[in-house]
């Protein structure tokens, strides 16, 4: 019996071994695909064709290149009154006739460079790369639409409608630009809609609350329905561009040495909030590895 016991025990390890060794064999031949896989020319990838549908807009004829210089962390907006906020002139909590005139003519320059950004036949933000950290500063953007809405209020406060009605354009017509981004970043639409809510409130408090001529009541009816809907806001570039940025992306940390990669979850880690459980290793081991 105990001969058998021994024999049934060295059977039992022989197997297990042999099992084991058949799982690390299969991990291998799996790693060893993934691995094969991964190192595929890139362009492979693209099998829908969608880089394509990304064509880069001339610089001559990019309205984005007009206001660049808003994402500049040197640029602020001038001369201000403390007391009132862009976005409390603009959403009229709290108006004053005169610091929105001297906010509009301190910010004269700004004004002027969205109008002709909006005559441009492209509007693209510059390419990233798949670096998070290019991604252009929207909250300036934001701002500069709300300039528009502002003058659009103190032109209705003078009782110039007419005058009114061409800043809403412009302010429409800005944020169509930078939600129809011809870059694709979905960051873009997603800012450029907000742009353009924040617009249309404002043409609504502005019927509701004004007394407007039939003739002037019509005009925002046809500018209204100027606003391009889902087939002309170029929505479909956006998959196109969430996937050159991914691709980008892990390419750059693809070209990375361990230790760099390493830094960069570490840097991870200090974002999380501080009620919040760090990364586990698990979790940074499975971002690492894909």
């Amino acid at each position: 019996i105990m001969i058998i016991n021994k024999k049934y025990r060295r059977d039992c390890a022989v197997s297990f071994i042999k099992w084991l060794s058949l799982c690390l064999l299969a991990l291998l031949v799996l790693l060893a695909g993934w691995i094969y896989v991964g190192s595929i020319d890139a362009d492979s990838f693209d099998d829908r064709g969608l880089l394509a549908e990304l064509t880069p807009v001339p610089d001559v004829d990019n309205g984005y290149l007009l206001i660049a210089y808003l994402g500049g962390d040197d640029f602020s907006f001038k001369d201000i009154d403390k007391r009132y906020s862009l976005r409390d002139l603009a959403s009229g909590q709290a108006w004053s006739q005169a610091a929105a005139e001297n906010t509009l003519a301190a910010n004269r320059e700004v004004i002027e460079d969205i109008y002709r950004a909006n005559r441009k036949s492209g509007f693209s933000t510059p390419y990233v790369h798949g670096d998070p950290m290019k991604i252009p500063n929207y909250s300036k953007l934001i701002d500069a639409n709300r300039l528009l809405i502002i003058q659009s209020r103190a032109y209705v406060q003078s009782m110039e409608f007419d005058r009114a009605m061409l800043s809403v354009r412009e302010a429409l017509l800005f944020s169509w630009r930078v939600k129809s981004d011809e870059s694709g970043y979905l960051i873009s639409l997603m800012i450029g809609s907000a742009m353009q809510d924040a617009v249309v409130a404002w043409i609504h408090e502005m019927v509701s609350g004004y007394q407007l001529s039939l003739l002037q009541y019509h005009e925002i009816i046809l500018l209204l329905e100027e606003i391009p809907g889902y087939q002309n806001d170029k929505f479909k570039n956006v998959f196109a561009s969430e996937f050159r940025f991914g691709k980008d992306m892990m390419e750059n940390m693809q070209k990375k040495s361990i230790k760099e990669r390493l830094g960069f979850f570490a840097v991870m880690r200090e974002f999380t909030e501080e009620d919040e459980d760090s990364y586990s290793c698990r979790e940074l081991a499975y971002v690492f590895m894909t």
